[in-house]
């Protein structure tokens, strides 16, 4: 069975994403800024993380088959310094992470 992560699982592109690999028999775990009952209910695990904190992605993540990163903070309204935190850092992360577990 493939296993998949998804990070920014909790918004509108994540959570389609994460609710069609499911239907597909898939293994989905998903990151968030919060645990979302919804996709719970789908036997989906959610975890609640801060992306831009290397260590909290390395430490209690399940290694994976495959990533689907599509996290990122949108809109208008934050500094400069919370968007690439939130958008420039935590891809960074995810890259790490996957280039340390060879996930292609």
């Amino acid at each position: 069975m493939t296993r998949a992560l998804v990070t920014g699982g909790g918004g509108f592109l994540g959570s389609a994403i994460a609710r069609m690999l499911v239907n597909k028999g898939w293994k989905v775990d998903v990151l968030g800024r919060s645990v979302y009952p919804e996709l719970e209910s789908l036997n989906i695990n959610c975890y609640q993380i801060d992306l831009s904190r290397a260590d909290q992605l390395q430490t209690r993540i399940q290694p994976v088959d495959i990533v689907f990163h599509v996290a990122a903070k949108a809109g208008i309204w934050g500094s400069y310094a919370s968007y690439y935190e939130a958008n420039v850092m935590a891809t960074r992360h995810v890259i790490n992470y996957c280039k340390a577990l060879q996930i292609p």
